[in-house]
């Protein structure tokens, strides 16, 4: 990550402690500032309370799974447009189009590398970014 770019945040929804713990230490190696959640229903009114860059949400969550939380993250006006990657041990192609039709930016299947991490997460925000410079209308057309 470039230094100049200012910190991105993830926030991390994942219910293994040690998985948690893992993917937490990889993003801030890489630069990320982090934000880690055990489930989705405490996560979800900290990302609309302050919306992160990126979301980095497990499948198989207690109470609430990862698709339904992925659902009213694009429901809420706060985090309708964060990006949001799936990362989960399911990794069928009917998941993996489930969570695109649901809004999912990105799909990693665990267990993943850090590089295959920050490769995703870069990706997906990049593509973001991209998107949002081709949807800004110019001053004269306001």
């Amino acid at each position: 990550m470039d230094r100049t770019e200012p910190v991105r945040t993830v926030v991390v929804v994942e219910d293994d402690p040690d998985l948690q713990l893992l993917t937490t230490l990889m993003l801030t190696r890489a630069g990320y500032a982090v934000r880690s959640y055990g489930d989705a229903r405490e996560a979800l009114p900290a990302c609309t309370a302050t919306p992160p860059d990126v979301v980095v949400l497990d499948w198989m969550l207690p109470g609430m799974s990862g698709i339904e939380a992925l659902a009213a993250l694009r429901a809420h006006p706060a985090t309708a447009d964060v990006p949001v990657v799936m990362a989960t041990a399911l990794g069928l192609g009917e998941n993996v189009e489930q969570a695109v039709r649901g809004g999912a930016q990105g799909y990693l299947v665990k267990p993943f590398a850090q590089a295959e991490l920050v490769r995703t997460l870069d990706e997906v925000l990049a593509d973001h970014a991209r998107q949002r410079r081709q949807l800004r209308v110019p001053a004269e057309v306001a």
